[in-house]
Parts: C-alpha cells; sequence; structure tokens
C-alpha cells in the first residue's frame, strides 16, 4: 500500500472534480504522474468512481490501465460519493464498513447491477474465487438474486415477480419519471451549476485547476490568487479574473503561445523569469488574435535573451512584454517593471515594445507604470509597441528606456512610444528618460534615432507630448533626435506624414566622440517634406561638438521642405544653436519669427501657455 507522500495533494481533489464532471482531457492531464492513478478516495478506487459517476470517456479510454491498479494510495473520502453508494447498495453496504473495505470495480458494477458491463469485466479480467463469492454475496444481499459464477461467466436468477409487486413498480416508475423530469426542470431553472457557459461559468481556485480548464473552449473565471507554470499553449476561451493575481515563478517558456479568446481583470506576477528568444517571444503571449482587457503584468528580475538562429522569420525577432505580436485588442493594460534585462546579438534584428513588440490592431489605454528597459546590442526599443502598423492610442510610458550597443553595425533606435510607426499614435504621453550609448569602435557612420515618442514617424502622430529628457553617448553616428520625432519624411507629395496638436518640455544632451552631423530638435530632429501644425516646445539641447557640425532648434533641427501651422517655442538663450530650424539648402538659421515658418518664438512657458495650441 503506497502513502500520500508520493503524490501531490493539490491534485486530488482536481482529480475527483475530473471524474465527476467525466471530462477526458482534464483526467489525462492529471494522471500523467502514474502515482495520480492509484489514488483511492476512501473506498473508491478511481475505476470504481467512474463507475460510480458514470464517467464513461474516462473509462473508454482508460478502463484497462486502472482495471490492473492494486496497490492504491490512499486519501480523504468524498462525501457525494459515499451518498451515492449509499442509495446503490442498499442492505449490501454493510459488506463495505470497516477499515481497509475497498470497493473493487468488479464491486462497484455489481452494486449499480450494472450486468451488462459486469459480464464483460470478468471476461476481460481475471478474478478468484474469492471475488467472485463478493460479488455473489452483493447480488443476495442487496436485490435476494441468487448467482453462479463459472470460467468467468456469471449467471444471475431473476426473483418471481407478482402481479401486485409489478403493478406496484410500475406505479413507482410512472411517479419516480415524472418527478426526475420536475426536479430536471427546477434545477435547469433555479440553480448556478457551473458548466462552462457565460452564465454559469467554470470556478478556478487553484492553479491545477487553470491549468486544467484553461484549455477549454468555455467561460471560467477565477476565485482565488494562485501559483502556476507557463503553459505555452493555445487559449480559445474567456476567463474573468476578478481582479486575482496569477503568479509564476522561475519559468522559461511563454504563458501562452497563441492567444484567441479574452481574458480580462487579472493581475499576472512574473518572478525569475529566463526566457531565450529563439523566435519572436513574450513572457505571456507570442500571438494575440484575441482580447486583453485591464490585465496588470508584473516582471521581477527577469532576462530575455535572442538566440543566435534562424527561423522561418529569417533573423528578425519581435519581443513584447505582454505580446510579441498583437493582431487583436489589447486595452487598458498596465507593466510595472522590476530588474528587466534584455540581450541581443548582433547577427539577429531585435524590436522590443514594453506592450507589443508588433502592433497590427488596437493597443488603447496602455501604461508602462515603473522601472526602466535596458537593452543591449541588436534590439530597436520603445516603451510602448516596437514597430506600430495600425493604432496606438491613449498609451503612456513612465519608465526610463535605455540601448547600450557595443555593436560596430548598428544603428540604435529608442523612443518613449514607438520606435517606427506606420499607422496612427494618438493621445499618448512619455515621462520616462530616453537614452542610447554606442560604444563600438568603427570607422563606418553608423546612425542613431532617438525621441520621446517615436524614433521614425511615417504616417500620423496626433496629440500626444514628451516630458523625458533625452540622452545620447556615441562614438561615431549621425544622430536624429527629437523631442517628438526623430526623422520623418514624406515618399511622395500623396503621402505625407504628420505631427499635430504635440508638444515636449525637457533637455537633450549629445556627446558624440567623432564630428558627425547631429540633428536634433525640441519637437523634430528631421523633417522631410511633412506636415506639422498646432504644436509646441520648451526645449533645451546641449552637444559636446562644434557648432559646425549641429543643426539643432528649439523647435526643428533640419527641415527639407514643410507645412507648418500655427506652431510654437519657447526662447533658450543657452541652447548652442539658437534657431527655431534649419533649411538644409541655403543654410538659413531661422531666428525669430520668420515669415512663412508658421513657427514662432515667445519669451517664456507662461506666453506658451496663453497660446491657442497648448494643452497640458
Amino acid at each position: 500500500m503506497s502513502t500520500q507522500s508520493q503524490i501531490n495533494l493539490g491534485k486530488v481533489s482536481d482529480v475527483l472534480e475530473a471524474i465527476k464532471r467525466d471530462r477526458v482531457s482534464s483526467f489525462k492531464h492529471l494522471v500523467e504522474n502514474r502515482d495520480h492513478m492509484s489514488l483511492c478516495f476512501g473506498r473508491f478506487p478511481i475505476l470504481s468512481l467512474c463507475y460510480l459517476w458514470g464517467s464513461w470517456k474516462i473509462i473508454a479510454k482508460y478502463e484497462k490501465q486502472l482495471a490492473g491498479i492494486k496497490d492504491y494510495i490512499f486519501v480523504d473520502e468524498d462525501d457525494a460519493s459515499y451518498a451515492k453508494l449509499k442509495k446503490a447498495s442498499k442492505r449490501a453496504l454493510r459488506l463495505f464498513v470497516g477499515e481497509s473495505k475497498v470497493i473493487e470495480p468488479y464491486e462497484m458494477l455489481a452494486v449499480l447491477e450494472s450486468n451488462i458491463r459486469l459480464k464483460r469485466y470478468l471476461r476481460k479480467y481475471e478474478l478468484d474465487e474469492k471475488d467472485y463469492k463478493r460479488i455473489e454475496r452483493i447480488y443476495l444481499m442487496s436485490r435476494k438474486q441468487e448467482t453462479s459464477i463459472n470460467n468467468g461467466r456469471i449467471k444471475i436468477k431473476r426473483e418471481k415477480i407478482s402481479t401486485a409487486k409489478l403493478l406496484t413498480i410500475l406505479v413507482s416508475s410512472v411517479v419516480c419519471i415524472a418527478a426526475i423530469v420536475l426536479s430536471s426542470l427546477f434545477l435547469h431553472l433555479t440553480t448556478l451549476v457551473p458548466n462552462g457557459t457565460e452564465d454559469h461559468p467554470y470556478v478556478i481556485r487553484s492553479g491545477s485547476a487553470f491549468e486544467n480548464l484553461i484549455e477549454e473552449n468555455a467561460y471560467s473565471e477565477l476565485d482565488a490568487d494562485i501559483e502556476i507554470s507557463a503553459l505555452d499553449t493555445t487559449y480559445t476561451g474567456t476567463l474573468e479574473g476578478n481582479n486575482h493575481t496569477i503568479t509564476i515563478n522561475d519559468f522559461n517558456k511563454p504563458l501562452f503561445k497563441d492567444m484567441k479568446g479574452k481574458i480580462s481583470n487579472l493581475k499576472i506576477v512574473i518572478n525569475n523569469c529566463t526566457l531565450n528568444a529563439e523566435d519572436h517571444l513574450s513572457p505571456i503571449c507570442i500571438n494575440n488574435d484575441g482580447t486583453f482587457e485591464n490585465i496588470s503584468v508584473v516582471i521581477n528580475n527577469s532576462t530575455i535573451n535572442i538566440v543566435d538562429n534562424v527561423t522561418e522569420s529569417g533573423t528578425e525577432r519581435y519581443i513584447g512584454l505582454i505580446c510579441a505580436r498583437n493582431y487583436g485588442t489589447i486595452s487598458s493594460c498596465s507593466v510595472t517593471i522590476n530588474n528587466l534585462t534584455l540581450n541581443g546579438v548582433s547577427s539577429v534584428n531585435g524590436c522590443f515594445g514594453g506592450i507589443a513588440g508588433f502592433n497590427q490592431q488596437t493597443i488603447d489605454g496602455c501604461t508602462i507604470s515603473q522601472g526602466s528597459f535596458i537593452t543591449s546590442d541588436t534590439i530597436d526599443l520603445g516603451g510602448i509597441v516596437g514597430n506600430n502598423t495600425a493604432s496606438v492610442i491613449n498609451c503612456t510610458n513612465n519608465a526610463n528606456v535605455k540601448q547600450e550597443t557595443a555593436s560596430i553595425t548598428w544603428s540604435p533606435n529608442v523612443a518613449g512610444i514607438v520606435y517606427m510607426n506606420d499607422g496612427l499614435i494618438q493621445n499618448c504621453i512619455n515621462t520616462g528618460e530616453i537614452s542610447t550609448k554606442q560604444t563600438g569602435e568603427t570607422t563606418d557612420s553608423m546612425y542613431a534615432y532617438v525621441a520621446g515618442i517615436a524614433c521614425i514617424n511615417n504616417y500620423t502622430i496626433n496629440h500626444c507630448k514628451n516630458t523625458g529628457n533625452i540622452i545620447i553617448e556615441a562614438k561615431n553616428s549621425i544622430i536624429f533626435t527629437g523631442g517628438i520625432c526623430a526623422y520623418t519624411r514624406a515618399q511622395d507629395y500623396m503621402n505625407r506624414p504628420q505631427i499635430l496638436y504635440c508638444g515636449s518640455f525637457g533637455t537633450t544632451r549629445i556627446t558624440n566622440s567623432v564630428e558627425q552631423d547631429v540633428y536634433a530638435g525640441g519637437l523634430i530632429g528631421f523633417n522631410g517634406n511633412a506636415i506639422f501644425a498646432y504644436s509646441f516646445a520648451s526645449w533645451d539641447i546641449q552637444c559636446s561638438m562644434e557648432t559646425t557640425k549641429v543643426y539643432s532648434g528649439a523647435f526643428c533641427g533640419l527641415i527639407n521642405y514643410m507645412t507648418s501651422q500655427w506652431n510654437y517655442y519657447v526662447k533658450n538663450e543657452e541652447m548652442i544653436s539658437i534657431g527655431a530650424a534649419v533649411n538644409i539648402y541655403n543654410n538659413i538659421v531661422r531666428l525669430e519669427n520668420d515669415e512663412g515658418t508658421n513657427i514662432t518664438r515667445v519669451d517664456t512657458l507662461e506666453e506658451l501657455k496663453k497660446t491657442e495650441v497648448y494643452w497640458e
């Protein structure tokens, strides 16, 4: 006889629940440990329980294995199962009173008068003479029927029934059938039995229950804080977190591979995670085609390492903390970072976002609450999204965003909201410090793109604000940097990027060891025939290089044509280059309120706040 010390007691109740519900997928997951198949709930081995509860799916798949188990691991008896036995066994119940009175599967079939199944059982599984005697006693005591068993074949003598007794049985049957129908109707109308529907979702109170039910295409709700393991599976159901917490410790694979359902109102805490990105990767979900709503993620002491290999995706890697690639909806979610490091390799192009590495649908109302991102080598970095081709709206980044690279073939790209924007960024705010440090020694000119909102804007940035300072340290890089956007350029006159109703406050500090061009602006670093309007800046640009190599302005660094309207900047006497904007063709520094620029200087922040474009 085995003991409880050999099993995971946390899964015992889940095994019982799977039997009662005849959930073969959950049962399969729970009995991967052979010891769990040997459980005996008081008097009831698992196969006996399956017969008692009519778990025919489990029986069909596991009957042979369960029938061969003779050495049991005893756990507490289930009261509901005892009640069913008591009702079915009648006077034969006395045969199972006392310690170690196990009801073997063949005995349970006899108690239930499942004659056909018992005959089949006797043909398939060998019993001894003592077992046959126990079957005979059950039939005799419960129904006064005599039996005989010969070579595994059982014969049951029917008792004679009088006319009066037959009539009584018929009347009783009619009454019972009517009672069952009425009882079923009553239960259907008045009870709330969890069955995985929207009205009656499954209730999850343990990690093992989560791991079982999360694979179901059903409705579930969390009723307690739990600890789980990463599943690396596809989820298609609906989970209501009820603001509870799921904690994942020391894991090395994603919680989900693909998300196709909906998860809402949940906190996920990730501790001591080390993930190796052999392809696109996220701690929570690699591909999201479903919905994350009001999810709070806390990352503690974790590392993501990009692996040097080539996959079907080539050498490109999208990395995100809620999902790697978003094709669904992520709304009202937040991420808190307590020590996260991302390590790249020079042969793989990484693209990281605090929420998603790549976005092709909607990310709305999300926040990076605190902490900092620190990346090394070849990882482009956006506080909210790496590459956006759809909508990033109403998002805020409060974390410091920093990239360090020693690669001599990599141009660093760092932004507070989105690294590369080919869609819409709207109503977004960055307050974190944005910085990059490029230490690779090379004679070839590299490029550094650093900005408060987006490094490169190819479409629209609308009503966004940056209050985070920008720090750039480079060995030999051509630098593009702006409080809102580092670089924006129209492909043609019909497809012109836009920066509208935006504002920025702060300081840019630039150190470049080799004299290379610097394009720095309080709002935009380089503007190539883009549209910018109704925007404002109060910015200070400090650069260690000679001014002949620096194109800087309190509003724009360099302009290659533009459409400008109702834009304002605050005068800053300490700027090395005091112009509002510089024109690339004639090297004219736009100083004051030059006609045609529509960029207006004001002397103080108080004056700026009185303009029609200013907003808090």
